[in-house]
């Protein structure tokens, strides 16, 4: 996750690595779940989780046109080979 500077997430301390596990009360899941959870919302309560200290943190953000001012970004899986299965069994 990427924060966007000067974002109302930025305001509030997110960081990138922090995850959000609620929004309102409400469970976040996936990030699908977060467009619903915002909506149209003045003002949002995100309770993060800090992957620096393992601790739970409770934050009210009013976002700005919907939005947070964060970026879910992708990363890459380093390719895993895997040996072929050998056939153990007799006939």
């Amino acid at each position: 996750m990427t924060v966007a500077a000067g974002s109302p997430a930025q305001r509030v301390g997110l960081e990138p690595g922090d995850v959000i596990v609620g929004i309102n009360n409400q469970p976040v899941r996936t990030i699908d779940d977060l467009p619903s959870l915002i909506g149209g919302n003045s003002r949002v309560t995100l309770l993060i989780r800090d992957v620096r200290t393992g601790k739970y943190n409770q934050s009210d953000v009013s976002p700005s046109h919907g939005r947070l001012g964060i970026r879910f970004v992708m990363t890459t899986v380093p390719e895993v080979v895997i040996p072929p299965l050998t056939n153990t069994r007799k006939p």
